[in-house]
């Protein structure tokens, strides 16, 4: 196998198909398992080179480029910053809305052109695939103006997701005091999430192509990232605290936190006068280790 030249099965394609049908499965069984897919190593050496350069290079510069965390070769700076990871997930959704990501190319069966996506999806008069006859206002199966609107504004909601600036919160601040980049702006990801379900109910192909089981759970856990931060900072707040107290009891007592806690005060029924019920003495033989 070459770079630009493919390696094809060892037969005649002239008497190939008058062949029985174990003899041709043997040998095109054969020549998947030693070559695979038999393309040229220039395909996936393309795939190698678009998720570089596409993905992570062009991904990179826009995102630490717009959300005040360095420049993208500072990695240091922005690696652990969580705006970074939300919008590297909004820039994938996005990749994947447009299809140049993942469904892309000659391996998923696209040639000329090798993009599919948003030349059928923005263009009236396409086919679209509705995933419920129940939902009332999707009847028929040609895509309309108003499919390529919703279409093309959820691309456009995401987009401006990914290049609007971060908002602190007084709560991430009290959690990350050296955060400086805030995060996504919750109601930015009210627009996108409402587009994508309406595109879906629509057109199912855009909603799977969207990897929506995948990152749709993520874009509303983003939409609620206000109520969920300030929470996360109470339990952070409380949590700390309670490691203080624990810290400074430890150090005034000599001993450590698990061992500064009192002993439990033995059953009351011990310092009671009269015997112990059956109830009581099966308890204390328990208690000794001991059974009856």
């Amino acid at each position: 196998m070459g770079f630009k030249t493919g390696d094809f099965p060892p037969v005649d394609t002239e008497t190939f198909l008058d062949k029985p049908l174990l003899e041709r499965t043997k040998a095109l069984a054969l020549h998947w398992v030693e070559y695979g897919f038999g393309s040229p190593k220039m395909i996936p050496a393309t795939y190698v080179v678009k998720l570089v350069v596409l993905y992570l290079f062009l991904g990179a510069v826009l995102i630490t480029t717009t959300s005040d965390v360095g420049a993208f070769w500072e990695v240091s700076r922005w690696w652990d910053e969580p705006i970074v990871y939300q919008k590297f997930v909004l820039w994938t959704v996005l990749l994947e809305a447009v299809g140049v990501a993942g469904s892309w190319g000659p391996m998923a069966g696209k040639f000329k052109p090798m993009t599919g996506g948003a030349l059928f999806w923005a263009r009236p008069g396409t086919i679209r695939l509705r995933p419920w006859k129940v939902v009332p206002f999707t009847n028929g199966d040609t895509r309309t103006v108003a499919d390529v609107a919703l279409y093309l504004g959820f691309l456009g909601t995401l987009l401006a997701a990914i290049l609007l600036p971060g908002q602190s919160t007084d709560s991430l601040t009290a959690a990350l005091p050296q955060n400086t980049s805030g995060l996504i702006d919750p109601p930015l990801m009210i627009a996108p999430i409402v587009l994508l379900v309406l595109c879906g109910l629509r057109d199912k192909t855009i909603f799977l192509a969207a990897r929506s089981e995948q990152y749709l759970p993520a874009m509303v856990f983003f939409a609620s990232s206000a109520a969920t931060s300030r929470t996360w900072c109470r339990r952070w707040s409380r949590t700390a605290r309670a490691r203080r107290a624990g810290g400074s009891g430890a150090r005034t007592t000599g001993t450590s936190p698990a061992t500064s806690v009192p002993p439990s005060s033995p059953p009351s029924w011990r310092t009671s006068a009269g015997p112990p019920s059956r109830s009581r003495r099966r308890w204390s033989c328990c208690s000794r280790g001991t059974t009856r």
